[in-house]
């Protein structure tokens, strides 16, 4: 992790030891921020195909960001707390209403904890953790295999809408679905433990698997 950078060693450091730094900011806060992308090579590349109401990666702008956070880093310690996180995707009217979340990151795994997240339409929460990675490092997909993983979802209120506005393979998606799941074990081999999925009049239950 390049954070690694923002803090160096003196140069004699055969007899003080390890070094030991922190960053802790108890307010990181951003009123009416914006954020826009433009990406000309990709939107002029041959392979380029837009799927009729769905997101444009290559061309978006990010209006009225609102976030509330504090932030604590110690050496591979990471903490992350968002408080409150709003935003307004344009031109697709795409709304955060709020997103709140703890985030923890160190060199032995990751978390979120109580993350709940509130658009226009769906409304969910998450609970996520992942052990034996050391994120500072990278990440490889194919290393995570045996990872020790628990993944803790429950959407109450899913807007099919807004999922296929973000993924274009799924756009013959319509109406609403609900998702209470629940899976843990190693990442390449996760147990379902509970899976409880509606969508529209139909649903699918499944458990212990």
């Amino acid at each position: 992790m390049e954070h690694r950078r923002l803090v160096k060693p003196p140069e004699d450091t055969a007899d003080s030891g390890p070094l030991t730094w922190s960053i802790s900011l108890r307010r990181v806060a951003i009123a009416h921020g914006s954020f826009s992308l433009h990406d000309a090579y990709g939107l002029s590349a041959p392979d380029h195909v837009l799927e009729p109401g769905t997101l444009e990666y290559h061309s978006f702008r990010i209006d009225s960001i609102g976030l509330s956070a504090e932030l604590n880093v110690r050496n591979d310690d990471l903490t992350l707390n968002i408080l409150s996180l709003t935003a307004q995707c344009i031109p697709e009217k795409f709304r955060l209403a709020s997103l709140k979340g703890a985030f923890h990151l160190d060199n032995k795994g990751g978390s979120a904890k109580n993350l709940t997240i509130e658009t226009g339409g769906s409304s969910l929460t998450l609970d996520a953790e992942m052990k034996r990675i050391d994120i500072f490092e990278g990440v490889k997909l194919e290393a995570m295999e045996q990872n020790p993983t628990r993944v803790r979802l429950n959407a109450r209120r899913i807007d099919l809408g807004e999922v296929k506005w973000f993924l274009a393979p799924v756009s013959f998606l319509e109406g609403s679905a609900s998702l209470d799941l629940e899976v843990s074990g190693e990442f390449g081999n996760l147990s379902v433990s509970q899976l409880v999925l509606e969508i529209g009049k139909r649903g699918l239950t499944c458990a212990d698997r």
